[in-house]
């Protein structure tokens, strides 16, 4: 038996023969009022034959029927905030606004670098992926959970070419939308035809989207670790409100598969998921501090503070000697750090580097545009530890 089954047609006959009746996906149709199924949707589920999973059994979990009183609770708060948090920004679904704020969510799960070392520490990992990631019980479900996401029969654009098909109705335009948007304001054919040609030739499955391989992989770190806390309890959701056999392989990719009608147009059910998934981890780290009051920061257990603890701007000083001491400790504080990966939401000692130095990609940004010219004075300003005369900001 194939590990996916064929991603146009599911099977929906009592058994799982070749010559069994099937409905083809397309004729489906999009999800209509909402991310999740539909009382058409939940009856297919009902009839459609299940094939289970080849290998982990189920990929994202299920409870089990032993688990413990507080891990039942927790399932029990989570599911709830979860459908509160629904309930209030799905009453008006089809809205412009809906998904307008989920690009803060991108680049928030982008720069962590290893999503699941950020899902399990509360800390950022930048110097390895999901991928190569040996710290945990739970890389090798995190891995096998993306592989089969990558797997998914998603299309690249919704309508047209260059309407990402996850990307199109946010705030967050990825590569295909910019390249699409550099094609339609073009003003000579030969320069639309070369954008077009860009669009075009790309074969990979995601295109130029940089967002669809930061869900991915946020959703199979989410849905993998600490024993798959988030992870069952997705399975729960899907199983109990939309009807999905989780142990059934060829039900779970079907639904995942769907396209959501929004706005005229359709989103990947995947951003939903995202969304639904991210929403469920803040609220259970925001949880778990509550339940912990005498818990205190420990800024040496995590290497340090970050930049915005190191500068309070309302105390600071303006028009006066006070604002001179301010900048000089301000510039003293940058000696020797890196302001592109501090840039990224990293702290010490993520950043104790020079941007010269960096191997994330900084080192690279230092020639980009008037990169080179500005870090250039920078270096010039501390080497001589710049007095306030120097600054001319006492003339």
């Amino acid at each position: 038996m194939s590990q996916h089954p064929a991603p146009k047609r599911i099977c929906v006959s009592g058994s799982a023969s070749e010559h069994d009746a099937v409905i083809d996906i397309g004729s489906v149709g999009l999800v209509q009022n909402g991310p999740w199924a539909t009382r058409e949707e939940a009856q297919i589920y009902k009839n459609v034959p299940k094939m289970p999973w080849a290998g982990y059994l189920p990929l994202f979990g299920c409870l089990g029927d032993f688990e413990r009183i507080d891990v039942v609770e927790e399932q029990r708060a989570i599911l709830m905030h979860v459908k509160s948090e629904e309930s209030r920004i799905n009453r008006i679904f089809e809205s412009r606004r809906r998904l307008m704020e989920i690009d803060e969510q991108f680049t928030r799960w982008r720069n962590v670098g290893c999503q699941l070392c950020f899902a399990t520490t509360g800390r950022p990992e930048p110097d390895h992926m999901v991928y190569d990631c040996t710290s945990w019980d739970s890389c090798e479900r995190a891995r096998a959970i993306l592989n089969w996401l990558e797997k998914l029969a998603l299309p690249r654009f919704s309508d047209k070419l260059g309407a990402c098909s996850l990307c199109s109705q946010t705030n967050c335009p990825c590569g295909d939308i910019r390249v699409a948007y550099q094609m339609h304001t073009a003003e000579s054919e030969e320069v639309k035809d070369h954008w077009k040609e860009m669009l075009e030739s790309q074969r990979q499955p995601d295109g130029h989207c940089e967002n669809k391989a930061v869900v991915r992989k946020t959703i199979a770190a989410l849905c993998a670790y600490d024993d798959q806390v988030l992870g069952k309890m997705f399975a729960k959701k899907v199983s109990d409100e939309d009807g999905v056999d989780i142990g059934a392989e060829n039900q779970v990719l079907f639904w995942f598969e769907r396209q959501i009608s929004f706005c005229g147009s359709s989103v990947l059910r995947l951003l939903f998921v995202f969304e639904m998934l991210v929403c469920a981890f803040d609220f259970r780290q925001k949880r778990q501090l509550e339940m912990q009051p005498h818990q205190q920061n420990n800024n040496e257990a995590t290497g340090g503070a970050s930049v915005e603890s190191q500068q309070e701007p309302s105390k600071w000083g303006w028009d006066n000697e006070q604002e001179l001491q301010d900048w000089t400790e301000s510039l003293d504080w940058w000696v020797g750090k890196c302001s592109f990966c501090a840039g990224r939401g990293l702290d010490s000692p993520h950043i104790n580097h020079t941007l010269r130095a960096c191997k994330r990609g900084g080192a690279a940004q230092r020639k980009v545009r008037l990169g080179e010219a500005i870090h250039l004075e920078a270096d010039l300003l501390l080497s001589k530890q710049a007095k306030p005369e120097s600054l001319g900001l006492l003339a």
